[in-house]
């Protein structure tokens, strides 16, 4: 069997186990595969209390989330902070790999791989792990000893990870996975017309997997109400209930907004609408960029979030907005003058792999070939 660990801070980490196992169920259909929540492994407390203050953090103090993102990723570099962060989690993985006994071994997460890598630095677990960097930023907690391969999101990660760990590892550039619905997108005309939807422009704005504070997604939302031409608002709010209570009550006013909570078909959401607003989970990016939609980021987080709307920024395959009246007035650019929209999406089309996955799935193979398939040995 493969696992793929994962962590819910955010839906993307899942999106892209879901998507690894995917495909690894279809390259080797003989096999089984999953996907498993690495807090599930933790003592009850710490998962609770790591997940509560993860979530206050990143939706009402932003900043004091990125000063934490970058002290840890200075301390990271520091192989007694490392012993440090791989410690919480080696119980639980040496019962469950044990239990399990799995050929090969992903992260999409880098809480997960601290744990593995130590266990395989220990002698400990024989099969092979993988991070799969689910950024367009290596963060330093990513890269451990230990980790035997990295698929990379793109070339300048790919080097980030070499310069750090050096030859002992090995990096393959595979993008970052989604799901297999996103490698033959439907058509939008045909979702749309499918749909019931009129010719006037429709407007994606995701406020989060685990939504924004209620006084932001408002102003935010209010802003993007004075489009000229007016624009239908597709609102989606996550899993977050007090966002979507409170702009499910303001849509009564307003006939043009659509208020929608956690959706699973995000490929033919993306395909129907005209333009994007959306933070900067590199999962969501990726999926806005295969399907090539115009791409406003609005009010990235500091942390890995902002990194990924600036690498973006510099591809040339996204605006950022930093306050609702700046994200109108994107919105309305690429609404109005095709070129610019067009000048966005032409540059999306180079970043995103149309098999990332399956990629990830190949180099997983070969690095098994290369241990000697030895698979999990918890006896040591």
């Amino acid at each position: 069997m493969f696992v793929v660990f994962s962590a819910k801070y955010g839906m993307g980490h899942q999106r892209a186990a879901d998507a690894i196992v995917d495909a690894l169920r279809e390259w080797f259909p003989e096999e089984t595969g999953e996907v498993v929540d690495y807090l599930s492994l933790l003592p009850p407390h710490v998962a609770t209390n790591t997940l509560r203050v993860h979530h206050w953090l990143t939706r009402y103090w932003p900043w004091g989330y990125g000063a934490m993102y970058d002290v840890t990723g200075r301390l990271s570099a520091m192989a007694w902070w490392q012993r440090i962060e791989e410690r919480p989690g080696l119980p639980g993985l040496r019962t469950w790999i044990a239990q399990h006994q799995p050929r090969a071994i992903l992260a999409t997460h880098p809480m997960p791989l601290m744990g593995l890598a130590a266990l395989r630095r220990a002698g400990w677990l024989r099969a092979p792990v993988i991070g799969v960097i689910t950024d367009y930023v290596v963060h330093p907690s990513w890269l451990h000893p230990g980790v035997d391969g990295y698929a990379a999101p793109h070339l300048d990660a790919a080097k980030a990870i070499v310069d750090r760990l050096g030859d002992q590892v090995t990096v393959r550039v595979t993008g970052i996975p989604i799901r297999a619905e996103f490698r033959h997108p439907p058509s939008g005309h045909r979702v749309r017309e499918r749909w019931g939807w009129d010719a006037r422009p429709r407007v994606l704005v995701n406020l989060g997997s685990y939504g924004m504070a209620v006084p932001k997604a408002r102003r935010l939302v209010r802003a993007l109400d004075q489009l000229t031409p007016a624009a239908v608002l597709v609102l989606f709010t996550g899993h977050d209930e007090a966002v979507f209570q409170a702009l499910t009550r303001e849509a009564t006013q307003h006939r043009d907004w659509v208020v929608r909570g956690y959706q699973d078909n995000m490929e033919e959401w993306l395909s129907a609408v005209d333009v994007v607003v959306t933070p900067a989970g590199a999962l969501t990016l990726t999926e806005v960029a295969r399907l090539r939609r115009p791409l406003v980021i609005y009010q990235p987080r500091p942390g890995q979030e902002l990194g990924n709307a600036r690498w973006f920024q510099r591809q040339g395959a996204a605006v950022m907005a930093f306050s609702a009246d700046e994200a109108r007035e994107a919105v309305q650019q690429l609404l109005t003058q095709r070129d610019a929209a067009e000048q966005l999406t032409t540059r999306m089309a180079a970043l995103v792999p149309t098999n990332a996955a399956r990629q990830v799935v190949a180099f997983v193979e070969e690095l098994m070939t290369s241990k000697g398939n030895k698979g999990a040995n918890p006896s040591i």
